[in-house]
């Protein structure tokens, strides 16, 4: 069943990472900067938004199941979508302090290149995951183009 439907793996991840956002702190937040916008986000937030994001593709998927053109690209998307999600998770828990607002003292340099670095890898990553849902998003319109010629060449 995995092997026809891999989109079972956004539920099975979701699952555990709705329940660990149950028992977050939301006493520990990310800060996110992007250019002159700070976001300020608690972990627990962070975890249930995540766990929902991957429930919604996983409905997304059973929806669309019968339409999408290929297996290999829904293992894909899956398995890029989870690697990417997971990643931004464990990076934005390790690095907490390097995507807060500390800013540093006037001698000290290092804390904002970390700063800079950090946040970077952050919005890349999530650029990256818009990325592959839109590649989601071609793999469906391939597939729903294929199914409407094949029906047209059927009823000719």
């Amino acid at each position: 069943m995995l092997k026809r439907m891999p989109f079972i793996l956004l539920l099975v991840t979701a699952v555990p990472l709705f329940i660990a956002g149950l028992f977050a702190s939301n006493k520990e937040w990310i800060d996110i900067h992007l250019h002159d916008t700070m976001f300020v986000i608690a972990q627990g937030h962070i975890l249930g938004l995540s766990a929902f994001f991957l429930f919604l593709l996983w409905l997304v998927n059973i929806a669309t199941h019968n339409i999408l053109f290929s297996n290999k690209l829904t293992w894909f998307h899956t398995l890029a979508t989870l690697v990417i999600v997971l990643f931004v998770l464990w990076y934005t828990d390790r690095h907490p302090d390097s995507l807060s607002d500390n800013l540093p003292h006037p001698g000290t340099e290092q804390p904002a290149s970390d700063f800079r670095d950090t946040n970077a890898v952050v919005v890349c990553s999530i650029a990256a995951l818009v990325l592959v849902q839109l590649v989601f998003i071609a793999h469906l319109l391939v597939g729903l183009y294929r199914k409407t010629t094949a029906t047209e060449s059927i009823s000719v």
